[in-house]
């Protein structure tokens, strides 16, 4: 099911070196295995400022607060390189997923955006959707912590745009 999570998602800036910004916090009900966020990254720099200093770049994470889990995705236009980006300065569409225990989560999802060099050329990072992810989607629960009086943290997952996706292509949705 989609998250409900209203935020400004076209992040796009129109400063000097400014980063635009937006968070996203909403709780999951028991049963939720993982959260799922489709986004893409678009800059006007590509083609021309592409190799500059007009390095714009984006980062989207999730974050877990129960069961303490993180996953990040950051990069700039210039790492990922020019055959990301097609005629319109659009990458095809991203998935980061972030696995969670089933007992019921609050979820942040934060996105940003910078413009860098200048303040003419613009990028934004477009969230297609947050969906909540079950069992049955094939994302299975993580163990829950035992219960002890401290807490215990799932490891955080950085994923290198280069890498696939966690998700397997059947359950990538087409643009």
């Amino acid at each position: 099911s989609r998250a409900s999570c209203y935020c400004s998602y076209s992040l796009s800036k129109k400063k000097l070196n400014s980063v635009g910004y937006c968070a996203c916090t909403f709780t999951t009900a028991a049963g939720v295995s993982a959260i799922q966020v489709r986004y893409r990254f678009v800059t006007n720099e590509v083609p021309e400022f592409f190799g500059t200093e007009f390095n714009d770049y984006f980062r989207v994470s999730i974050r877990s607060q129960v069961a303490g889990g993180l996953i990040i995705e950051e990069n700039s236009m210039n790492s990922l390189g020019l055959a990301a980006f097609d005629g319109d300065g659009s990458t095809s569409w991203r998935v980061i997923n972030l696995p969670l225990n089933c007992l019921g989560d609050v979820i942040q999802v934060d996105v940003a955006v910078s413009n860098v060099g200048d303040a003419f050329v613009q990028s934004a990072v477009y969230v297609d959707f947050i969906d909540e992810l079950f069992p049955s989607d094939g994302f299975p629960c993580l163990a829950a912590p035992p219960s002890t009086s401290s807490p215990i943290q799932s490891p955080t997952i950085t994923r290198s745009p280069t890498q696939s996706p966690t998700a397997s292509p059947s359950q990538l949705l087409a643009e």
